[in-house]
């Protein structure tokens, strides 16, 4: 799986992460495969763990995928210092939706008052991010987006999976705490719930591996001011190339409790 780390920083004047490094990363949500090579795959792997292996134990968002050709790619933009977490959903994993999720994170972060030219954007080799081309003079569509905004942008070694490893841990996270057990009908739903989700993380959910803090107590301990941190828990999580669904921006809701709602079906 690909991934990338975006970094970024101050609101005014406090630094939003450490050394302005924020980590972004793309995630395939189901293994590459026909559907009957993925469930022999999880057989044998429940037989080498000695696991019984149920046809009806694969995750049902798996099933969305298969069935309901639910977006199969996750972009993820993570704040090392304060863990302020940001998604998108994908049907495909491109330089394209790269862009239009570099895009729209620096339009939040704008918002918010930050100076992008403070901005370091770091990711992997992966395509959908950088142009691997023996022309050094080209520029892949996400490229071209953190240059246009005046951010920096830097590569990590190949094979270096430790710079992500922050990331990586809430793509599990996401997996285990709303993927995996929650329902939903209709991509109005998935949008809706995996938004009020991420504001719950960002704004309530302690990290046993931070002192049990929030993201939100991480960066008022950061100089940030309430207001602006309270702005900044909350994003609205979309899918880039679904044009129903790409330019979503919710209210920010009242409660953890609440599920934004849509009319789109």
């Amino acid at each position: 799986m690909g991934g990338g780390t975006c970094a970024m920083l101050p609101f005014h004047r406090a630094k939003l992460g450490a050394e302005g490094r924020l980590v972004v990363r793309s995630m395939r949500l189901v293994r590459e495969g026909s559907r009957q090579s993925i469930l022999q795959s999880l057989s044998e792997h429940s037989r080498r763990v000695r696991v019984p292996f149920n046809r009806q134990g694969v995750p049902y968002y798996v099933e969305c995928i298969w069935k309901a050709r639910f977006p199969q790619y996750l972009y993820q933009a993570k704040d090392v210092r304060t863990g302020v977490l940001y998604s998108a959903f994908a049907y495909e994993r491109t330089a394209h939706n790269g862009m239009l999720f570099i895009n729209r994170l620096f339009a939040h972060l704008e918002s918010l008052g930050m100076d992008l030219s403070q901005v370091v954007v770091q990711t992997d080799n992966g395509s959908e991010f950088v142009c691997n081309s023996p022309d050094l003079t080209r520029r892949s569509a996400f490229e071209a987006a953190v240059e246009a905004n005046q951010a920096g942008l830097k590569r990590i070694p190949p094979g270096a999976c430790t710079y992500q490893s922050d990331v990586e841990r809430s793509n599990g996270i996401i997996e285990y705490e709303l993927l995996e057990v929650d329902r939903w009908q209709s991509k109005s739903e998935l949008v809706g719930k995996s938004t009020a989700w991420e504001y719950y993380f960002n704004r309530l959910r302690p990290n046993s591996y931070q002192q049990n803090r929030t993201p939100y107590q991480r960066m008022k301990n950061a100089g940030i001011p309430s207001k602006i941190a309270e702005v900044a828990c909350f994003w609205t999580v979309t899918i880039l190339d679904d044009p129903k669904y790409k330019n979503l921006n919710f209210i920010l809701p009242q409660s953890v409790n609440h599920v934004p709602r849509l009319d789109i079906k």
